[in-house]
Order: structure tokens, then sequence, then C-alpha cells
């Protein structure tokens, strides 16, 4: 009732001669709002809390060496209304071009994983679902990896998944994917810049874990690994040539 006070003191303040009919209309709205079930509508969010992180360097004839990247994605699913769940996860794909070469992304496959450790395989579609008539039960378990056509509502390159419709539940998925062009040669060295996560939704994080594989034949025998954070300038790291037989893991 302290809520209700202070929205009727704040309409006292500035109450005018036609008071009795924004009264008893407020106070209607009021009364037929069920405030348990609206939930206030902050509680109205999805956030991506825990990633499992592993990235595999291959070098490829061409010379446009490219990253294997395995996720596995764990999403807190939290709609204010049962009757508005949520119908759709995305993962951003971060776009950039480094001395002319362009990052690109290929997405191989979406698996969801249950509880149990069951493994789920969601089909791919063409499509991008964009309007309200596109989202029906029978579009669900599907992923779409949106290239980026830099115009509305199609901007940045992104991995789409049309989930079952979700009220409140943590859902896991596994995904796997190929950077292109991840590393720039040079004439007296190659480059690696790899950017395990970005945007504003890092502080929704629990954990986050990830290791970078390169193959024994691959791997210099002078090199130096660096890491940017967002919080701190730099954060730790191990190295090992051991963990992996024919890898040398040099992140954890």
């Amino acid at each position: 009732m302290k809520y209700l006070k202070f929205i009727f003191r704040a309409l006292w303040d500035v109450i005018s001669p036609s008071f009795p009919l924004i009264f008893w209309v407020m106070l209607i709205l009021i009364m037929s709002t069920d405030f348990e079930a609206v939930d206030f509508l902050p509680n109205d969010y999805c956030n991506l809390t825990d990633v499992k992180y592993t990235a595999t360097l291959h070098d490829n004839p061409n010379g446009k060496a490219n990253v294997e990247i395995v996720e596995y994605l764990t999403f807190d699913v939290h709609a204010a209304l049962a009757s508005d769940p949520f119908k759709e996860l995305w993962r951003e794909l971060p776009e950039e071009i480094v001395d002319g070469l362009i990052v690109t992304y290929d997405v191989e496959s979406v698996t969801q994983i249950l509880d149990d450790g069951t493994e789920i395989p969601y089909e791919e579609t063409s499509k991008m679902y964009w309007e309200d008539y596109d989202y029906t039960p029978h579009s669900t378990m599907r992923w779409h990896h949106s290239a980026g056509s830099g115009q509305y509502p199609d901007n940045d390159e992104s991995l789409l998944i049309y989930i079952p419709w979700t009220y409140r539940e943590k859902l896991t998925f596994k995904i796997v994917y190929s950077m292109n062009n991840a590393a720039l040669k040079y004439n007296d060295c190659s480059e690696l810049y790899l950017a395990l996560y970005s945007g504003n939704t890092i502080t929704k994080l629990n954990s986050y874990s990830a290791q970078i594989l390169i193959p024994n034949d691959l791997m210099p025998s002078t090199y130096y690994a660096y890491t940017f954070g967002t919080a701190k300038s730099r954060f730790p790291f191990t190295e090992s040539d051991s963990i992996n037989p024919r890898i040398s893991y040099i992140f954890n």
C-alpha cells in the first residue's frame, strides 16, 4: 500500500477540477492490475550468465587462417509475464576489419543441452524471424545465422536461436562456429586476436572460462601472449604444452 499512497500523493500535488474523473479512472486501473503477476516489468530479462569457450587455430591453404570455436552458453530466461514468454536468444558475433581483412563467421551447429545431458540438435532456418506472425510454436528449435546486411533490422552479424516459448528457466546451448581471418600474417610475424566476449552485458556474467588451442605444427618457437580486460587492463592466464598431447594449450 505504500506504493499506492505514493501515487495518490503525487497526484494530489497536481490536482485539477477534473480530479473526480481522474481519480476514479486511476483507481479502476490500479484495482484491475495484478501486481504480483506483472512483477513490475523490470524483472523481464534474459541474460547470458555462463560461458565455456574453446578455440582451435587452423591454417587454411589459401592463407586465411581461421579459428574453430565451441561454446557452451547458459541463459537465465526470466519473463515478467507467463503470457508473454521469451521466444528467441541471440549471440553477438563481433565484426571487425583489420588491415583490409574482414572478420566473418560460419555457424556449423546449435544444440540444446538438457540438465540430464541429453542433446537436442536445432535445425537451421534461412529466415530471420522478425514479425509477430513469424513466432509460432512450430517455428521453435531452429537457429539462424545473420551475416548482417547493415540495414535495419538485420544490422549486425549474429546468431539467433528460436527457443520453445520460455517463461522462467535456465537454458544451455552448445554452438559450434568458425571465425575467418582470425590471424593476420606479416613478413616477420603473425598475430591472432580473439574477442572472447564483448558487449555491455558483461556485468551479467557469473562465470567465464576459455582455452585457446594451437596445434604443435603451428606453434611458433617464440611468441608473446597478452590479455586485455574490460574492468581490468590485464587478467591472468596459464600456459601448458602437455594438457593436450598434440596441441599446445596457451590460454586458460
